[in-house]
């Protein structure tokens, strides 16, 4: 276990390495200047010294490869740097963000998780059958289905049945805790149906296979009854897919909540994301990239730690 979790470990390093770069230099070939940017935004002309003040206030006329190395030993002290739009250090532009997306990608993936794997189990049994046919219907609608789409069309409904909407102004969870969660529900409901549909889908096709195991076989020959020999033999093989299918989707939502929260008028970090790339905000924007795919990492990095955990065979082998 051991040189598992060390490789695991160096993979994880040269992985966030190679992401720093890319997601450094790509930056900097994307069109725009913030500094005039900002310049015309305070209502002043592009006059080239103040331009060039600009610049050299901000830190744009620094070598590039002097910019990256004072990028990366920021990030170690965990230190992002400043704001080029607001001026306001980006940890703090972040955290003020961050909960919103973090409850919203919460409480989807416990709604999907708590759908997807009764229905998927159940598809699994009833192959071939009209419950089937239901379950898989779900599944392909809730992949095909626009979440953007979805939530308006809901918030069209409940509008015109009810009478009712989610509060449109964010609401303090210390202040009134059911208000926030009203809030935030409706959105994790719509997200937590297209992860749920993907991981039914991906849980039905690794109950069907293991179904067919002998060892599954065995349990039913010595007279193992139905659900014990499905909860105990079965399904604990069959959820590692899922387990990793579910890691994934969560560590997508953190970064992947760009059009739901504008829809649901939500100020978390995919909305910010957005501003900071209409304003041309290097500082801002390498700063959230960075952070979603360390997410992304570090989780893909505790998946593989948990699926070591459930099948002793991955230590094994790896």
């Amino acid at each position: 276990m051991n040189a598992y979790l060390l490789k695991k470990t160096l993979q994880v390093l040269v992985t966030l390495v190679g992401v720093a770069l890319l997601i450094f230099f790509l930056l900097r070939v994307i069109p725009g200047d913030i500094a005039a940017v900002k310049l015309l935004a305070n209502g002043g002309s592009l006059d080239p010294q103040a331009l060039q003040a600009e610049r050299l206030r901000l830190g744009l006329n620094d070598p590039l490869w002097m910019q990256f190395l004072q990028w990366v030993w920021g990030l170690i002290r965990l230190d992002m740097g400043t704001s080029m739009w607001t001026g306001r250090p980006v940890t703090v532009e972040i955290g003020e963000r961050l909960g919103v997306t973090f409850e919203v990608a919460v409480l989807a993936s416990i709604a999907g998780a708590s759908i997807a794997v009764p229905m998927g189990v159940f598809a699994a049994l009833y192959r071939g059958q009209a419950q089937d046919h239901l379950v898989r219907l779900f599944t392909v609608l809730g992949i095909s289905l626009p979440s953007f789409w979805l939530g308006l069309l809901a918030q069209t409904a409940l509008l015109q049945t009810f009478g009712w909407l989610p509060p449109v102004e964010a609401v303090s969870i210390w202040k009134d805790p059911w208000g926030h969660f009203g809030q935030l529900l409706l959105p994790a409901l719509i997200v937590g149906w297209r992860m749920s549909a993907v991981v039914a889908r991906m849980l039905r096709s690794s109950m069907l296979e293991v179904l067919q195991e002998d060892y599954v076989r065995t349990a039913k020959a010595k007279g193992v009854p139905k659900w014990p020999m499905i909860t105990r033999h079965a399904m604990r093989n069959a959820l590692l897919p899922a387990v990793t299918i579910l890691g994934l989707e969560f560590a997508f939502l953190l970064g992947g909540l760009v059009v739901t929260e504008q829809v649901f008028n939500l100020n978390g970090v995919g909305r910010l994301l957005v501003q900071a790339v209409a304003q041309n905000d290097y500082t801002l924007t390498q700063g959230l990239v960075m952070m979603f795919a360390v997410s992304f990492v570090l989780i893909n990095f505790l998946v593989d730690l948990l699926y070591a955990a459930l099948d002793p065979r991955v230590r094994a082998h790896r």
